[in-house]
């Protein structure tokens, strides 16, 4: 697991970087950086179940904020690497949305991990 928990926290951190042209870069690399964050902490042996358990359900939120846009691009034309437009914002949320649905697969992993700590902890 630490291994897997280290080439996240590697993969996330490369994510959040990759941010600095985006209109939205601050939010962008907060989101990604909390899942590095996270990351990190688990590969070090520091799991908090509750806090990445808050975390994945806020960036499940956003996806299921977000899955109009993917439904509107699944009946369009339009490819995810088109260029962003007003008449095509459906493009970009589904990227953000496709984004924080790997976060939340990720986070989703760190709060199993967690829970199974702290279960192998009260035996």
């Amino acid at each position: 697991m630490k291994i897997a928990n280290w080439i996240l926290a590697v993969l996330f951190a490369l994510f959040a970087v990759v941010q600095y042209n985006d209109p939205d870069a601050l939010l962008w690399v907060l989101l990604y950086g909390l899942v590095a964050a996270v990351a990190v902490g688990a590969a070090l042996g520091r799991h908090n179940a509750w806090g990445t358990g808050v975390l994945t359900a806020a960036y499940l939120l956003g996806v299921f904020y977000l899955a109009p846009s993917v439904l509107e691009w699944l009946s369009s034309d339009a490819s995810l690497i088109t260029g962003m437009s007003a008449e095509r914002m459906y493009v970009e949320e589904s990227r953000e949305c496709l984004g924080l649905l790997m976060a939340a697969v990720a986070l989703g992993f760190f709060f199993w991990q967690a829970r199974r700590v702290e279960a192998m902890s009260r035996l």
